[in-house]
């Protein structure tokens, strides 16, 4: 199997039910069923969004942050925040057997949904996200205006030329 085809990737829109689920799309579901299974970690992101990661996707980089860190750990200010945020806006869940996420009350709150709401349920690569659906289509576009500058700048960090104009 090639790595490929445990990306997610892909863009939907659904409603959540009246009890605040939202259905995983099927090509997402089957990525991850097929891939990970059912256990997941969901996480509050900054850009007030949702993020589903697979349980051993979030262990494995948790635990290699959580290293890297090292002996700052529970020592620094910043290492305490991060660690406590990361544990506060984090849940541990597991995917229903027809595909749903229920999706608490406090993550609601972070997106701005509520039942019935439209949700976009994005694949981005490793994980799933679960944005209100007119946030993620003014986040695309804003972002896609800016694809070129935001590709040319990643692209020359990881090939350690840091920022454009910086070398």
């Amino acid at each position: 199997m090639n790595d490929s085809s445990r990306s997610f990737n892909g863009e939907f829109f659904h409603q959540l039910d009246d009890k605040c689920r939202v259905k995983l799309p099927t090509r997402l579901l089957n990525t991850l069923l097929d891939n990970f299974g059912r256990h997941c970690r969901m996480v509050q992101m900054p850009e007030k969004c949702l993020a589903i990661y697979p349980q051993q996707t979030w262990e494995r980089g948790w635990s290699d942050y959580i290293s890297k860190l090292g002996p700052q750990v529970p020592g620094t200010a910043d290492a305490r925040a991060i660690t406590r945020i990361a544990g506060a806006t984090s849940l541990e869940i597991g995917i229903a057997a027809q595909g749903r996420v229920t999706i608490a009350d406090n993550f609601r709150r972070h997106i701005g949904v509520s039942e019935g709401d439209r949700v976009a349920v994005i694949g981005a690569e490793d994980r799933i996200e679960i944005w209100e659906a007119e946030s993620w289509q003014r986040y695309l576009a804003d972002q896609m205006g800016r694809y070129v500058e935001i590709a040319d700048r990643t692209l020359g960090q990881i090939n350690g030329r840091g920022r454009p104009g910086e070398e």
